[in-house]
């Protein structure tokens, strides 16, 4: 054996020595050891009793077949284990007793098959767990690992023998699991219900492409992402989501799952979907709606593949809005509406009770066609009219608004007969403002003592410009019109001039 201090630390170092038992000789003051790559097949009681202080243990890539009950209980400092790579096949009772403080513990590359209830009931600390490349064939071997562990934030099951996973088998609580692997199981069947999980981030990225059936049922967190990642395996047909208070299909819920077909949206409270909401859904054959609040339907050209539809339990308006769907549910012979004939009419309230499939649509289709008739008509003639009057007639037109709107102010301001509040306004353009106060206001304020009115001095904050260009020029015995080619090109400056006109 190696004794090496690191960093104030004591490890013992015994890498590839042979060793077919844990040596008697160890130092009770270490605080790390590795006995990486020896031939140990058995871990005794009494192997580390004397090792208080140990916090790292390295046992990787031994023959270990059997670990004695109590072999860790004197290890009550213990963070971080590695049983990597041996021959563990069952994991007894309280194999792991005494490791409260445990934080990380690795047992991939065994040959797990078998859990105790009591395993790793000691090991309250635990947040990492790495039992992958074994030989779990079911997922409620995992719930005995689970229940016993209530700050694990990242759990490795990858590569096992699992061919469902139902997240209600797990546990009845909810965990603080973050990071879950499930990649290299034969999985068949996924089932996430009532967010057990509730700060996971990290799910489906590496679920294997045997995945065919997923179902995440009442559901309150990550949602969407979940879908959106879950729809990225090629293999899943079937996606089953009740119970998620679902009020609003968006066009983007589902724009992954191209191969999705079938979905079921059973006892949600979907009022609204949205036209494109199943647009790339091409392959989808079996839709299930029922038990939500949905009145208006918009399916049918969407779902080419639809071959089965289920609405029963929603609240249908009988209008005119669900006319095309009456007259494809009777004549459309590829999709089955099912239990049509027993829909029922809850709006509007003269309807209440009248079956569906019995409303006269009649009307609804040839006051449609009318109206759309008329309407496009008269848009047409009044574009074609506003069109002519236009090329024709613009600048008549421009001049005879500003010529209107001259007159209004000045019937107005006449009404008022107030008496005049400047000498003069000046009408000029802002880049030609330099020279209205440098050179024109000392003139006419400072040597002749008029009270001149300014853009930038004298309108007032907050009212429209076109008011306060009025109020100025009628608030004034004369209008100074400043003119330069900015000032003429100007909208404004125009419209300055027409007022004063």
């Amino acid at each position: 054996a190696v004794l090496q201090r690191r960093m104030g630390m004591d490890f013992t170092i015994c890498v590839g020595s042979k060793l077919r038992a844990v040596p008697g000789d160890i130092p009770s003051t270490v605080t790390g050891l590795d006995l990486t790559s020896n031939r140990i097949s058995t871990i005794h009681a009494s192997d580390f009793k004397d090792l208080l202080n140990l916090t790292k243990l390295d046992l990787n890539i031994n023959n270990i077949s059997q670990i004695e009950s109590g072999a860790f209980a004197s290890l009550s400092s213990l963070e971080t284990l590695n049983l990597n790579n041996n021959k563990l096949v069952t994991l007894g009772e309280n194999v792991f007793d005494g490791l409260s403080c445990l934080i990380e513990l690795r047992i991939n590359q065994n040959r797990i098959k078998q859990v105790a209830s009591t395993s790793f009931k000691s090991m309250t600390s635990l947040k990492l767990l790495d039992i992958s490349h074994n030989k779990l064939h079911h997922i409620t071997k995992v719930q005995l690992i689970l229940q016993h562990l209530p700050h694990l934030q990242e759990l490795v099951i990858s590569n096992n023998d699992l061919t469902t996973f139902q997240s209600f088998e797990l546990t009845n609580k909810s965990l603080e699991i973050q990071y879950l692997d499930l990649s290299k199981n034969p999985l068949a069947v996924f089932r996430i219900t009532a967010d057990v999980f509730p700060n996971l981030t990290w799910l489906l990225e590496s679920v294997n492409s045997s995945l065919t059936i997923l179902k995440m049922n009442a559901m309150t967190h990550n949602l969407t992402t979940l879908i959106n990642i879950s729809c990225t395996i090629p293999t899943m047909r079937t996606l089953q989501l009740r119970s998620n208070k679902l009020s609003f299909v968006n066009a983007y819920l589902f724009k992954l799952c191209t191969n999705v077909t079938e979905l079921v949206l059973t006892d949600n409270k979907i009022k609204y979907i949205h036209d494109d909401a199943f647009r790339s859904l091409k392959n989808l054959r079996i839709l299930t709606l029922s038990k939500n609040r949905y009145t208006t339907l918009n399916l049918d050209k969407s779902l080419p593949a639809l071959t089965y539809l289920d609405l029963q339990g929603n609240g249908f308006t009988c209008n005119c809005d669900n006319s095309w769907f009456l007259s494809w549910a009777i004549n459309d012979s590829k999709t089955q509406v099912y239990d049509a004939y027993n829909f029922t009419c809850n709006y509007p309230q003269e309807f209440k009770s009248k079956k569906l499939l019995d409303l006269d649509t009649s009307s609804c289709l040839d006051n449609t066609d009318f109206i759309c008739f008329v309407l496009c008509t008269c848009t047409i003639l009044c574009l074609m009219v506003v069109s002519f009057t236009y090329h024709f007639m613009g600048l008549q037109l421009v001049y005879a608004y500003y010529l209107f709107i001259a007159w209004l102010f000045d019937k107005k301001h006449k009404n008022k007969k107030t008496p005049h509040q400047y000498d003069a306004f000046i009408s000029y353009n802002t880049h030609d403002e330099p020279w209205v106060i440098d050179k024109l206001l000392p003139k006419l304020e400072g040597e002749q003592g008029w009270r001149l009115c300014l853009h930038h001095r004298d309108f007032e904050p907050g009212r429209p410009i076109i008011d306060n260009i009025t109020d100025a020029i009628y608030g004034s015995r004369k209008t100074i019109c400043v003119i330069s080619r900015k000032y003429l090109e100007s909208e404004w400056c125009s419209r300055e001039i027409q007022a004063a006109r």
